[in-house]
């Protein structure tokens, strides 16, 4: 016998929370709800599993199957012109939906490269949008740009999240900042000694500005970069956005059979000054760390450097290097997860994480 359609015949997803009965907008639709189990929370916990279970979509630059955390959405917006209104290709849901909505309407996906923007006019996608739609030159800049804010949308929303729940400091830490040794202790092992790392950003104050002696106001705005305050090129040899590292886990199988299927666990080590290339947006990043590091609610006491006291000296002072944890019980505390998701985006548009080239395939997702 067919089951009714106004009847549920599949049980919701697991929640991570369940909400209290005075909080329940449905007893009926919150009834059939149970919270995650532990192990359900430690794949929860994980970026990589996160990002593939987003829904699937078909990219226009190659055709293919993936999941959205993988895709750029693009749709059509129109502008003022002289005589008609011009319809431009723009980017969208790139910002955090409590800065930014959806924009209404359709839209097209392509893989979240830089390279793609090229493969799109070669094969006009923009008129799958609207017949008159056109890409500006300015395009590939402002997904760069919009990437980057992301991350510090994700991290000051981190920061908020923290400020409202004063318990469980002692239980989970978030972040940690490596102290000078643990980050000469990594550097010349080229390992991350944490299982449940998520990243590890390298972020240093920005220099003061030699004319005024100041250092660069903090911003995370959407708009374009005013011309005085572009990033300038430097004649030193450009670091990479990032570089994978492996965890100590990852010789965990080396005597066993699945040291050949499984891939080596590798933690991704973000440079900030590659990362955020504008002195306004990296300030902004490490204002918000500091912040997150230095907040009661941030770390343990166990894990909390203690230089505000005046005792630590040398190399057990604090590094630039923040690592960014996410594990089972992390999660009961905030999530972590679409910092990291975001980090490894901007990672993916600077060309980094797909093992194919090519603006025609752009895929798999595996890691080289």
């Amino acid at each position: 016998m067919a089951i009714s359609r106004s009847r549920r015949h599949k049980e919701p997803a697991p929640r991570l929370r369940i909400l209290s009965k005075r909080k329940r907008g449905s007893a009926d639709a919150y009834a059939l709800r149970r919270a995650m189990t532990e192990e359900e929370r430690e794949l929860w916990a994980s970026p990589y599993l996160r990002m593939l279970s987003t829904p699937l979509r078909v990219s226009a630059v190659g055709e293919r199957h993936l999941p959205t955390a993988f895709l750029i959405r693009l749709s059509a917006k129109r502008v003022p012109g002289p005589h008609k209104a011009i319809v431009n290709v723009v980017p969208d849901t790139l910002e955090h939906p409590a800065y930014r909505h959806q924009r209404p309407g359709s839209g097209v996906y392509i893989p979240c490269r830089g390279d793609a923007i090229r493969a799109m006019k070669e094969k006009s996608v923009e008129r799958l949008l609207h017949h008159s739609a056109r890409v500006q030159s300015g395009l590939e800049e402002q997904i760069s740009h919009l990437l980057r804010v992301r991350v510090l949308q994700e991290l000051r929303i981190l920061v908020q999240r923290l400020r409202r729940k004063p318990w469980g400091a002692t239980d989970a830490p978030l972040l940690r900042r490596l102290t000078r040794t643990e980050w000469k202790e990594l550097q010349a092992s080229g390992t991350i000694p944490q299982e449940d790392a998520a990243a590890v950003l390298v972020v240093p104050p920005v220099n003061r500005n030699p004319a005024t002696n100041a250092r660069p106001e903090p911003s995370m705005s959407s708009l374009p970069l005013p011309s005085a305050e572009a990033p300038s090129k430097d004649r030193r040899p450009q670091l990479p956005v990032s570089t994978l590292m492996p965890t100590t886990t990852s010789g965990a199988f080396e005597d066993d059979e699945l040291s050949v299927i499984l891939p080596q666990s590798k933690v991704p080590l973000y440079n900030g000054v590659a990362l955020f290339p504008s002195p306004q947006q990296r300030a902004a990043c490490h204002k918000s760390l500091t912040e997150l590091q230095g907040h009661p609610n941030a770390a343990s006491e166990e894990t909390r450097l203690p230089e505000a006291s005046g005792r630590v000296r040398g190399d057990e002072k604090g590094s630039h290097a923040f690592l960014l944890r996410s594990n089972a019980k992390t999660l009961l505390r905030a999530d972590t997860v679409p910092l990291a998701v975001a980090l490894w985006r901007l990672r993916m548009w600077e060309g980094q994480g797909w093992d194919i080239e090519g603006p025609e395939y752009l895929g798999p997702w595996g890691a080289h």
